[in-house]
């Protein structure tokens, strides 16, 4: 979680090929996609050498789902440093 935007989307927007089947498995176990979503989703995957352009598409979503998620944990460790600070001075 310690990673810039622009990090986490060349990881999981430009993932190599080696890497694709590990964005999936985070869309499958990682996500708060439907059940229909992720089979969509693992669809474009098996196809993706037929059509990028759809698994592009999944990754952009999933992509905004991580980013979702970093803000709360940023918010939150931030917080958490906040009441630190207010504890020791």
């Amino acid at each position: 979680m310690g990673d810039t935007n622009q990090e986490i989307y060349n990881k999981i927007i430009n993932a190599s090929e080696k890497d694709q089947k590990v964005i999936l498995e985070m869309i499958e176990l990682a996500s708060n996609f439907s059940k229909e979503d992720i089979k969509k989703a693992k669809n474009a995957f098996e196809l993706r050498a037929q059509n990028s352009e759809e698994w592009n598409k999944w990754k952009e979503k999933y992509y905004d789902y991580f980013i979702n998620i970093k803000k709360i944990w940023d918010s939150c460790k931030n917080e958490k440093n906040n009441k630190n600070e207010k504890l020791f001075y």
